[in-house]
């Protein structure tokens, strides 16, 4: 069977004449089969996760079959395959990068929870809550001492003895009141 592609290639329109296999699904299933490891592996490669490089050789496989009148007309079928499975690859990049913008990191404390912790709340009362925040800043939020510093307007030494006296009440707070 003779098929006639139409395309436009560099602003000229070209005719190609190609003959499609005399049964295509042998033809596909042939290639894919020859093909699906080398595939696969180079999937695996750029993904990093043999799960999602296998979709990645899937969706391939699915773009071979809808244009698979395209894929006849290559002079090089596997190079063909090879190419549609580096487009989609692209697109997986693509949509790991818009979705590592929606990405909210989990502190460990929470991951092993079930439910989060608001030290704040879990620990309002124990110590006042200048020196309370001022923990909160250092451990929880991972705060540099100059930083904290500079938020409270004082020097960097009075920050850190502020701090160990703001840890001395805290620990002596949950020792009288036997949790630590």
């Amino acid at each position: 069977m003779i098929w006639h592609s139409v395309r436009q290639i560099r602003g000229e329109t070209k005719t190609i004449q190609f003959i499609a296999p005399e049964d295509e699904a042998a033809f596909l299933d042939n290639l894919i089969l020859d093909n699906h490891d080398t595939l696969l592996n180079y999937a695996c490669v750029f993904l990093n996760n043999y799960d999602v490089a296998e979709d990645a050789v899937q969706d391939t496989y699915l773009v071979a079959q809808i244009k698979k009148y395209d894929l006849y007309s290559s002079p090089k079928p596997a190079g063909w395959l090879m190419n549609t499975l580096k487009n989609i690859i692209g697109d997986i990049y693509r949509q790991r990068k818009i979705m590592a913008g929606f990405h909210i990191p989990l502190d460990d404390s929470i991951v092993t929870t079930d439910f989060p912790i608001n030290p704040r709340i879990m620990y309002e009362g124990i110590v006042s809550k200048e020196d309370l925040d001022l923990l909160i800043w250092i451990y929880c939020d991972g705060m540099p001492y100059k930083a904290a510093a500079d938020r409270l307007s004082i020097s960097l030494s009075a920050c850190k003895k502020r701090i160990q006296r703001a840890k001395i009440k805290f620990r002596q707070a949950l020792e009288e009141d036997g949790t630590y």
